[in-house]
């Protein structure tokens, strides 16, 4: 059970730092669009802005699809470190069970084990007194 704590903290360590990921992604794209707008209102800019604009436009655009893809793939790990953790917490929950399940068996185990001692000794008693008994007819009869 304790291999699977020690992987649930892991997989929500990973699962943070995806959700990070996802954080810086998305300020990417921001960041990118913003620029773009920029250039795209630079290329309003007759003569002198036209091509300096297209150009920082389509740069940031490809920065922009880069950043849509990161987010994108960082959002899957997120899914993926959510179901890891998921299945962590359901193989916890069984190894609880099953430990649970142990101790009950023990605990029944010993309340048996309790009867069996208590027979074990009203049967030495019982020898005991037999054997007192057999002495002391052995004794009167000689």
């Amino acid at each position: 059970m304790k291999g699977h704590e020690k992987n649930l903290a892991e997989a929500k360590k990973d699962l943070d730092k995806a959700k990070e990921e996802v954080q810086a992604a998305e300020e990417q794209q921001e960041h990118a669009e913003r620029n773009m707008k920029i250039c795209a209102l630079t290329m309003l800019i007759p003569v002198v802005g036209t091509i300096p604009g297209g150009i920082a436009l389509i740069c940031n655009a490809v920065d922009y699809d880069n950043a849509v893809d990161k987010e994108k793939a960082a959002r899957n790990m997120v899914s993926e470190h959510k179901t890891t953790i998921s299945d962590h917490k359901r193989r916890i929950e069984a190894c609880s069970r099953e430990i649970r399940q142990k101790q009950d068996d023990i605990a029944e185990t010993e309340e048996k084990l309790e009867g069996v001692n208590e027979e074990l000794e009203m049967t030495r008693r019982a020898i005991k007194e037999q054997t007192e008994e057999s002495t002391r007819l052995h004794h009167i009869s000689e």
